[in-house]
């Protein structure tokens, strides 16, 4: 597990540092409202709020240990996808 957090962490620092970080969002399940999510705040367990209706999620990465590796190997093939057009850019 903590391997697939260190490598979903280093896969964010390089989307965030290439002006892509990784967003994403839920509905929240209590209002409806939009919840604003960011790879780094799950990584880190932080407790997630509902702005509309101020519903806590609690984050379990045992639980979500397959997501994140899903994540996290999703970002490794864009890298390798964007680093391969780039070097045939270059020539």
């Amino acid at each position: 597990m903590k391997s697939v957090l260190r490598r979903a962490e280093a896969v964010d620092d390089f989307a965030t540092a290439h002006s892509a970080p990784v967003q994403m969002s839920m509905d929240c399940p209590d209002c409806g409202a939009g919840i604003g999510l960011s790879l780094p705040s799950l990584l880190a367990a932080r407790p997630v709020w509902c702005s509309g209706c101020g519903a806590r999620f609690d984050v379990n990465l045992d639980n979500s240990a397959d997501v994140l590796r899903k994540v996290s190997d999703g970002l490794e093939r864009l890298r390798t996808v964007r680093d391969g057009a780039n070097a045939a850019a270059r020539g």
